[in-house]
């Protein structure tokens, strides 16, 4: 099972800190949002089409 990284950013948008997440049920919840965001992600295509 892989380890997320939890990434920190200031308010424009660089980031200041990675946290390696090595707690087991928080990776498990990473990993399912990861797999929700991927269910409903577009093609690439879709979205150039549409733009």
């Amino acid at each position: 099972m892989p380890s997320p990284q939890t990434q920190r950013f200031d308010k424009v948008g660089h980031r200041i800190s990675n946290e390696l997440v090595t707690d087991p049920a928080t990776v498990v919840q990473a990993c399912a949002w990861r797999d929700l965001a991927v269910h409903y992600a577009a093609p690439t295509n879709a979205r150039s089409a549409a733009a």
